[in-house]
């Protein structure tokens, strides 16, 4: 199994939380990734995704 690097768990903390800030009110997953995801972290949709 890899292990994966803290700052790949603190990117992927900050991720879920900003998804879970803005998803439960109705934003969809492309807005919330266009408009707080990639500015900030500058992932591609795909791994948004997975």
């Amino acid at each position: 199994m890899k292990k994966s690097g803290n700052s790949y768990m603190h990117r992927l903390r900050r991720i879920i939380a900003i998804y879970d800030k803005y998803a439960p009110g109705g934003a969809t997953n492309i807005y919330i990734y266009n408009t707080y995801i990639y500015p900030e972290f500058r992932i591609c949709e795909a791994t948004f995704y997975n």
